[in-house]
């Protein structure tokens, strides 16, 4: 049922919901982290569906993923792979036999990142090229993307684990900054990063603000 553009579930809808998550095997605490998520939670067919996806995907143990991840049930079975497809993709060029499997476990960047702050972090590791592990680039992907280009413009030739204290430490954007004050701050040292690096800013900022037309944000930023 629908009231406005809001869709109220039947009355005992959610503890039925809630139940049947249990029994698929989700603790309480992962429904009470996925409730915050999605406030009508998810529906118990729906989530069953997923969780075998992910087993089809390559994950042995896909309700441990949930368990530690409970919003990947809010991803579809194709979101999931291209995400796989896409870390490993990258990975694979610091290590070979990497098991994003593995690795997704216990990270969530890998589903929850936008594919293009990622990008920017791995394209910066290829003109760093120092102290780069995949364990550092999931870190500093935690971080304002604003933080971290602002603070490789400036120290290029730092590693990675120092580019990421100067980022957390130094380089603090404001968290109720705009998009455009965000913008503009990297407009401004647009000449210090590789044009790569910067374009790929500029599709973040776009897929970031997508009611936005995406003219006013080049503009912005060109």
């Amino acid at each position: 049922m629908k009231k406005g553009f809001v869709t109220v579930l039947p009355e005992g809808e959610m503890i039925r919901r809630r139940l049947a998550l249990r029994d698929l095997g989700l603790s309480e605490r992962a429904i009470n982290i996925l409730h915050k998520r999605a406030p009508q939670l998810c529906d118990a067919e729906i989530a069953r569906r997923r969780i075998e996806n992910l087993r089809k995907i390559g994950f042995t143990d896909p309700l441990s993923v949930v368990e530690s991840q409970p919003f990947v049930l809010m991803r579809s079975e194709k979101v999931i792979t291209d995400r796989i497809a896409f870390w490993r993709s990258w990975c694979s060029i610091l290590d070979p036999h990497v098991s994003i499997f593995d690795i997704s476990q216990c990270r969530a960047q890998i589903f929850s990142a936008m594919t293009q702050k990622v990008h920017i972090i791995f394209l910066i590791t290829q003109y760093i090229q120092k102290e780069v592990t995949i364990s550092r680039i999931c870190n500093i992907v935690t971080l304002n993307i604003e933080s971290v280009l602002i603070a490789f413009a400036k120290n290029p030739k730092v590693d990675l684990l120092k580019l990421r204290h100067i980022a957390k430490t130094h380089i603090l954007v404001p968290k109720d900054a705009t998009w455009q004050e965000k913008a503009l701050l990297i407009r401004e040292i647009k000449q210090k990063l590789p044009s790569c690096i910067y374009a790929e800013y500029i599709s973040l900022v776009i897929a970031s603000h997508p009611k936005i037309p995406m003219q006013t944000i080049i503009d912005l930023l060109q």
